[in-house]
């Protein structure tokens, strides 16, 4: 992700916006779940466009500086 890890599920769904509902739904109650404070399931991506970045490019969201660095998406265990 964005902001540090992130697992991945293949899905075999519709783009449309009943699947959207659906997986909207499920985020939401995992994040009521298993949310805690040094660790988050993020509710809100459940847009098709924005679930991942496709591996191997650059993330430049905002500025490239120290502390917040562009970085390349990665999969470091398979």
């Amino acid at each position: 992700s964005g902001n540090g890890m992130h697992l991945l599920y293949p899905v075999d769904l519709p783009n449309d916006e009943d699947s959207k509902t659906f997986v909207q739904t499920v985020l939401s109650g995992l994040s009521s779940m298993f949310s805690q404070p040094l660790v988050s399931v993020d509710p809100v991506m459940f847009n098709a466009a924005r679930i991942t970045k496709l591996y191997g490019t650059v993330a430049r969201k905002g500025d490239n500086h120290p502390l917040r660095p562009w970085r390349k998406s990665l999969i470091l265990e398979g």
